[in-house]
């Protein structure tokens, strides 16, 4: 749940869910060498939605940085990832201001919120 500090009023969400795709596909999941194939694998996917009347004021920005380095830190997860669609430039907007590498899924008929792909290596991944 994403609160305004001054006024404790609930404006958004962010959080991680399961994710499942066949993200090798896509040449940020391919870091080790892994070959890209086909198969299913699952992610930790960074999630965030915020109110109309405050979106386009760094909230989700902020929100999901803090998620990101708690779940860096705490779990040790490698990678988070975060999908939407050709069409939601904001969510777009926000992977890359996250520092995420965002990529075209060469395969978009797949799923609709499959169509564009941020993927972000945690830092003592190397």
């Amino acid at each position: 749940m994403s609160v305004l500090k001054a006024s404790g009023a609930v404006i958004g969400s962010v959080g991680l869910v399961p994710a499942f795709g066949t993200y090798r596909r896509l040449p940020a999941f391919r870091r080790d060498g892994e070959a890209d194939d086909a198969f299913v694998q699952p992610e930790f996917g960074l999630f965030w939605a915020v109110t109309p009347a405050h979106q386009r004021q760094g909230y989700a920005v902020e929100a999901a940085q803090g998620i990101i380095d708690w779940a860096f830190k705490e779990f040790g997860i490698r990678r988070i990832i975060a999908e939407t669609g050709y069409d939601n430039v904001a969510s777009q907007g926000v992977m890359q201001r996250l520092g995420m590498t965002v990529e075209r899924n060469p395969k978009p008929e797949e799923r609709p919120w499959f169509q564009v792909v941020g993927v972000l290596y945690n830092p003592a991944a190397g």
